[in-house]
């Protein structure tokens, strides 16, 4: 599935959202996930940013998002990665994987707010691409 690299979230929200992981995601050399955890009325509780596996790609820990979403107790899930590429574009498996958390976790009552991609020349949010 492509999907137009038209970035669709400004760095103004994406500072708002992920406050200074913004900068350690755009200046990284190599992918970065970052996950904040959001309680009933959108506040952060958690947060954490972890290397992506890869030069070149990062691999959703889907387990250990979901422990940690229940053992918090979470409402809802925020993640970014950066594209060092410089293209926003999500990847295939940045696709398959944000739907495949997506599927664990809404049985569980917890919503994935977005899954932001980060570059140098903007970001891209799944939830406006209508991935999620």
């Amino acid at each position: 599935m492509q999907f137009d690299p038209i970035l669709s979230t400004s760095f103004a929200d994406c500072r708002h959202r992920l406050g200074d992981y913004l900068p350690r995601l755009v200046k990284a050399d190599t992918e970065l996930l970052a996950i904040i955890h959001l309680g009933a009325r959108g506040e952060m509780i958690a947060r954490r940013i972890s290397s992506g596996g890869a030069m070149a790609s990062v691999i959703l820990p889907l387990r250990q998002l979901v422990c940690d979403a229940l053992n918090l107790g979470s409402l809802s899930i925020l993640l970014a990665h950066n594209h060092p590429s410089g293209d926003a574009t999500p990847s295939s498996s940045d696709i398959n994987q944000t739907r495949a958390l997506c599927d664990i976790l809404r049985p569980l009552g917890i919503e994935l707010e977005d899954h932001l991609v980060v570059t140098r020349g903007g970001v891209a949010s799944m939830r406006s691409l209508k991935v999620i």
